[in-house]
């Protein structure tokens, strides 16, 4: 068994007017 740590990183970008954009990261850990 090992644990291991899944992240899984997108541009996420607001209203088209203000064109902000931001790196959001999503870690999920799962045991196999």
């Amino acid at each position: 068994m090992f644990v291991m740590c899944v992240c899984v990183c997108e541009c996420v970008c607001t209203t088209e007017r203000e064109r902000v954009c931001v790196r959001v990261c999503v870690c999920v850990m799962e045991c196999m």
